[in-house]
């Protein structure tokens, strides 16, 4: 296992060190962290390290690398809290499925210290109480209400930045330099390396419908189009290109439907390779201007139709059939 993940550490460091180049033509076996910017010479790997894009404790398979402060940083902070609540919704979605207890606060109106727990998923629900904290002559018959809290209350800012940064992570996965070197993933940078801050509102969720994981275009209220990237009911809009007020736009937008359209086939042996986003003649994501000839592209002529990869070959890129399908062996 240690071998198969050394491998796929240089292959992926390979790839991102010659994205870099895109960017920085002059730049030899270096690699740019998405989220400092610090750049590492792939040379020094024990500095680089493999990330999950959705936290490895609530079973995220696929990987990315930052550099290790940064993943380690992530991993104290909204990675924790991010696949804890990932794991209560896989196991049922209340708070005595969360890994850590619930505490007990009061019995009736008398306060007590303790915790509540549910040993097994259909199992029943136990207070376990300290007896030092409980008075003398309480009444244990006439108990009708116990009040409980979890320090997971206080932590849905948290857990939305924790989708956040899974959706910055795997768009980098897929765009690569492309999204983490654009204007807009500046402000998404921003919130995640400031965890405990609210910097951003309106870019987190949730939408019930939504199951399971998935990236592509959401459309909001029939006017905003923009990247998304959604995690069971955890649904994150991404800034476009035209970033500017972005979720203010959004918020100022609701009540409004959200419609979602997911992105069709993205092959390994492409990604990274991308360099934007575009649906008709309207770029979401991606440096500037529309792709020259022969660059790939994500596009589709409209929202109702399939986002797939594209190579370009028309230098207006704004029309059908500007574009070509990839053929794979």
């Amino acid at each position: 296992m240690a071998r198969k993940h050394a491998s796929l550490k240089r292959r992926l460091l390979f790839q991102y060190c010659e994205g870099v180049k895109n960017f920085r033509p002059w730049a030899v076996n270096s690699f740019l962290c998405p989220v400092c910017l610090e750049d590492f010479s792939a040379s020094k790997e024990e500095e680089i390290s493999v990330a999950h894009i959705i936290p490895n404790a609530s079973a995220g398979k696929a990987v990315t690398l930052l550099c290790r402060k940064c993943n380690s940083f992530f991993g104290a902070n909204q990675d924790r809290w991010f696949g804890d609540y990932l794991r209560m919704r896989s196991a049922g979605g209340s708070l005595f499925d969360l890994p850590t207890p619930a505490r007990l606060t009061a019995l009736n109106d008398t306060k007590v210290a303790g915790w509540v727990q549910r040993r097994s998923k259909d199992g029943p629900i136990e207070a376990l109480v300290i007896r030092q904290t409980v008075p003398e002559d309480f009444d244990w018959k006439s108990i009708q209400h116990c009040s409980i809290t979890h320090q997971f209350y206080d932590k849905y800012h948290i857990v939305n930045v924790g989708a956040l940064t899974a959706a910055f992570l795997a768009y980098f996965s897929v765009f690569g330099y492309s999204w983490a070197k654009s204007w807009a993933a500046n402000i998404v940078r921003d919130q995640i390396r400031h965890p405990s801050e609210q910097i951003l509102a309106g870019f987190c969720f949730r939408v019930p419908a939504h199951k399971g994981n998935s990236l592509g275009v959401a459309a909001i209220g029939g006017e905003i189009l923009c990247p998304y990237a959604a995690f069971d009911d955890r649904f994150v809009l991404l800034p476009p290109v035209d970033w500017e007020r972005f979720y203010e736009r959004v918020r100022s937008t609701l009540p409004a439907t959200l419609r979602w359209q997911l992105f069709g086939r993205l092959p390994e042996e492409l990604r990274k390779a991308v360099s934007s986003l575009i649906i008709g003649d309207k770029l979401l994501l991606g440096r500037s201007g529309l792709p020259s000839p022969g660059e790939l592209c994500v596009y589709s002529p409209s929202f109702e139709t399939l986002v797939e990869v594209r190579r370009t070959i028309d230098p207006r890129g704004a029309a059908p059939e500007s574009y070509q399908e990839i053929q794979l062996s």
